[in-house]
């Protein structure tokens, strides 16, 4: 039923009003694909995701194909920046819930 505020942080949450419902749109605003576009990607640009082995070490390297043709890393960085983003969600509240909560 309302906007999300949080003191100090740039916007998380989507946050447009709907007027049928009369209420806020609560996802995360990088993964809202109603309320936002993802931007056209240019032909040369490199998709950049940080390669790994052993599922979860990181090898220092990036993937070098074009952004346009790697399928294997699709929207990384929108998903990576979904996890940063979940993470101060829960700091926020976590230390809300702290100072209510004593």
């Amino acid at each position: 039923m309302y906007p999300t505020r949080i003191e100090g942080a740039t916007r998380l949450f989507c946050d447009v009003y709907n007027p049928q419902s009369k209420t806020y749109c609560k996802r995360l605003q990088v993964l809202c694909p109603e309320h936002s576009r993802d931007p056209k990607v240019p032909a040369d640009e490199v998709c950049g995701c940080p390669l790994v082995k052993d599922v979860f070490e990181p090898t220092g390297e990036f993937c070098r194909v074009s952004k346009r043709k790697c399928n294997k890393h699709y929207c990384w960085e929108k998903l990576r920046r979904a996890e940063v983003d979940l993470e101060r969600v829960r700091v926020v509240t976590e230390s809300n819930w702290i100072i209510y909560n004593p």
